[in-house]
């Protein structure tokens, strides 16, 4: 399936290096009409015998382009096989040791965010990690408040649902978002 991709490229670019060619030939044809206009208005002031102060001076860095038919893949590369296939993780990412050392070089107070998973679920019995970032307007300091927020959830009763995803918006003004499994916190 590799060369059928590579046969598809190179048809692709067969094709697309005759339509520049064809539209080269039409400037082509144009700059010609003009070189023939001016030779004419040339040859028509040299026949009234008046010394016009008529010159042209020409850039010393040419731009030459040439269109070649070259292909764009010139070695096909071969096709990795992958011998061992990856085992899916007994844990979640929450009960792992090493998420704290990863997040705690930014300036997430763990103690706000606690607290205001504690006051969501005063009121309801259960929320998700989603609910709890919107009821505060957001994730304020994008990426690692949600890895903050993740990293203490393993502090709560939770559950991490597979099958649901979630879309949190970690920067506003560029709309970026993250996708990740429905964390449920409940009392």
């Amino acid at each position: 399936s590799g060369q059928k991709v590579y046969k598809a490229n190179d048809k692709m670019a067969e094709k697309l290096s005759r339509i520049i060619r064809e539209n080269e030939s039409s400037k082509s044809e144009a700059t010609k009409s003009v070189i023939q206009d001016i030779k004419k208005q040339l040859i028509t002031i040299s026949k009234s015998k008046k010394k016009i102060d008529i010159s042209f001076e020409l850039e010393t860095d040419l731009e030459i382009n040439i269109a070649f038919d070259r292909k764009l893949t010139f070695e096909q590369k071969e096709d990795i096989s992958y011998l061992n296939k990856p085992v899916i993780a007994d844990a979640d990412i929450t009960s792992s040791d090493h998420l704290e050392k990863l997040f705690s070089q930014s300036n997430i107070d763990k103690d706000l965010l606690r607290k205001r998973i504690r006051s969501i679920l005063k009121e309801k019995s259960q929320t998700t990690l989603l609910d709890v970032v919107e009821s505060y307007g957001g994730l304020e300091k994008g990426l690692p408040e949600l890895f903050g927020y993740i990293g203490i959830v393993k502090e709560f009763k939770h559950i991490i649902s597979v099958d649901k995803v979630q879309s949190i918006v970690f920067d506003i003004e560029n709309r970026k978002r993250i996708k990740i499994p429905e964390i449920i916190l409940s009392k």
